[in-house]
């Protein structure tokens, strides 16, 4: 499949989603990397995407058919953006049958959750994966350093 031209011209929102598009299917890895800067760069206060690229993420991260790698970017960068207001479907993938999707998933709860998840956390904390136990005892740090 050829790259799509994504100049300085094009329309930022047609660019995100393109992008999205691509790195959701598992076609470009440097996709990824690009959405992960806009979430370091918008942290950094040096651009505020618009409302449509909350949604987008949303979309992908609800897709079935998104590669794993992706919801795991995906769901590191809500925590990133401080994106309360996807925590419902956060909250979904802290019980994911794939470690790494539990593992980021109570990472972000620890970032963004509200007291309401800890128990989503604790769960972790005997997860057969020490990878998700090691999330959840660092996401209760998180939690309590935010009281």
């Amino acid at each position: 499949m050829q790259a799509q031209n994504l100049d300085s011209r094009s329309d930022p929102e047609i660019s995100i989603k393109a992008i999205l598009t691509r790195y959701a299917q598992g076609k470009d890895g440097l996709a990824g990397t690009a959405i992960v800067n806009i979430g370091f760069q918008e942290a950094a206060g040096r651009m505020k995407p618009d409302a449509t690229f909350s949604q987008q993420l949303e979309a992908q991260l609800a897709d079935p058919e998104v590669v794993i790698p992706t919801k795991l970017s995906i769901l590191a960068m809500i925590g990133k953006r401080n994106d309360v207001r996807l925590l419902p479907l956060v909250r979904i993938y802290a019980t994911n049958t794939t470690d790494g999707l539990r593992r980021c998933a109570i990472a972000t709860l620890g970032q963004i959750g509200t007291p309401d998840d800890l128990p989503l956390i604790r769960a972790g904390l005997t997860d057969p994966n020490r990878s998700v136990q090691m999330a959840a005892e660092a996401a209760l740090k998180a939690m309590d350093r935010r009281k």
